[in-house]
């Protein structure tokens, strides 16, 4: 171990970190373990607040922000909050501060899983912590961190048959609300290499930090690459609209019914979502009535009293805005030109419907297919279809024996060959 508060090792870091900074032109250093960085042991493996480290890392900070201004210093700290506060908001009103790490897994992992007693991921915000600057970089996954897709479908809330947390497609939509509670929170946020198509190998595949499958066929699974471009939108989200960075937000996120309240000039935002496995009723408080959007479903509610209880299903998210903003076309998951194959030719009519839809497949071969139904927010709402297309037309009908409500849907059409997507619309 290094003697850190001899002149030799401070030397010896000023003169990597410039070098690093002069000749590669990196933009900044995440250094690991900086709770090591003292040689003075306070708490329980170093936990308590070290003025000694603290003060350390602010000098290491200064000497690296002499030679860039405006380079990145992270840190893996992990200590009392009091101390990484200090840390965090230093030089802060210079543009600076050090951005500290901050791992909620546990509580997140739980949340998706279905188990709601330690599902409280509040402290994701940096204004929960009492930081006065967004310097928290949130996570949900690490290398060091077993895989939230594993868990969920190894040890996920399965007392629900229609909702089961173990059944893969179920997995992935949990990771959806899980993306929606996580990138809509302010701040720097970080994610683990194909988390974002939920990578379900455990942690300790080939040994904990053995080699582990590159899994870039998961791209082929419609439910991998919708959760891909889920949390592609709410990233979006967070660069085109400054609501989701502002300063003045509020968090609801114990229990199965879990609340973002985000207000802003340009616009303010009501994130809701029901984390339990079964249907729940959950009070929503906005910020003002009149007229707003549920952004996923493109539809409008009139709030007539700010206090309002709405049912949600299992899994099921909603965002709230005081501005309509129009969904991008790749939200929907709908393939390119490139990808559909000219080997199927499907009509759905009447469109829009009010109980039943027609559809009439065309294929060329005889050919396995999976149809299903699926909502907006990527959950299947009924599979109609598992088996052989003949050569020729082929007709199926959907009837809403469900009821589900009125809304757009989309008819899904999975084959070895190709995947078609159409939209329908339920009146």
């Amino acid at each position: 171990d290094f003697d850190h508060e001899s002149d030799h090792t401070k030397e010896l870091i000023d003169r990597v970190a410039e070098f690093w900074l002069t000749e590669f032109k990196v933009d900044g250093f995440r250094f690991d373990f900086t709770k090591g960085f003292t040689n003075l042991l306070t708490g329980g493996e170093g936990w308590n607040y070290n003025i000694q480290r603290i003060n350390l890392l602010k000098r290491y900070a200064d000497f690296i922000w002499s030679v860039n201004p405006d380079a990145y210093v992270i840190l893996e700290h992990f200590t009392d909050n009091t101390e990484e506060k200090e840390l965090a908001q230093y030089r802060s009103d210079e543009g600076m501060g050090m951005l500290i790490w901050g791992n909620i897994t546990h509580a997140y992992n739980e949340a998706s899983m279905g188990w709601l007693s330690n599902s409280n991921f509040s402290s994701v915000s940096y204004i929960n912590r009492g930081w006065s600057v967004p310097h928290l970089v949130g996570y949900m996954e690490s290398h060091d961190e077993e895989r939230m897709m594993y868990k969920n479908i190894t040890y996920g809330n399965s007392s629900n048959p229609d909702h089961n947390v173990k059944n893969l497609d179920i997995a992935l939509q949990r990771q959806k609300l899980a993306g929606a509670f996580f990138f809509t929170i302010p701040g720097p946020k970080m994610i683990w290499q194909f988390g974002e198509l939920g990578y379900d190998i455990s942690i300790d595949f080939n040994g904990r930090t053995g080699r582990k499958p590159v899994k870039w066929d998961y791209f082929g699974v419609w439910g991998r690459k919708n959760l891909y471009n889920a949390w592609a939108e709410l990233i979006a989200l967070r660069k085109a609209f400054p609501t989701f960075r502002t300063d003045n937000f509020t968090t609801s996120l114990s229990g199965a019914g879990k609340r973002i309240t985000l207000l802003h000039d340009e616009m303010d935002a009501v994130i809701v979502g029901n984390f339990d496995v079964a249907e729940q009723d959950i009070s929503i408080t906005f910020p003002s009535t009149g007229q707003w959007f549920e952004y996923f479903t493109q539809t409008d509610v009139t709030i007539e009293s700010t206090s309002q209880s709405f049912s949600f299903a299992p899994g099921e998210y909603r965002m709230y805005t005081t501005t309509f903003i129009e969904r991008d076309d790749f939200i929907l998951a709908t393939p390119t030109v490139e990808q559909i194959s000219k080997k199927l030719e499907t009509n759905v009519w009447p469109n829009p419907f009010s109980n039943k839809v027609n559809i009439s497949i065309l294929s060329d071969r005889v050919q396995s297919a999976d149809i299903t139904i699926y909502d907006v927010n990527g959950r299947i709402i009924d599979s109609i279809f598992k088996g052989n297309l003949t050569t020729g037309e082929n007709n199926l009908e959907w009837v809403n024996s469900k009821n589900v409500k009125s809304g757009i849907y989309f008819l899904v059409i999975n084959t070895q060959l190709t995947r078609e997507v159409k939209k329908l619309i339920l009146q």
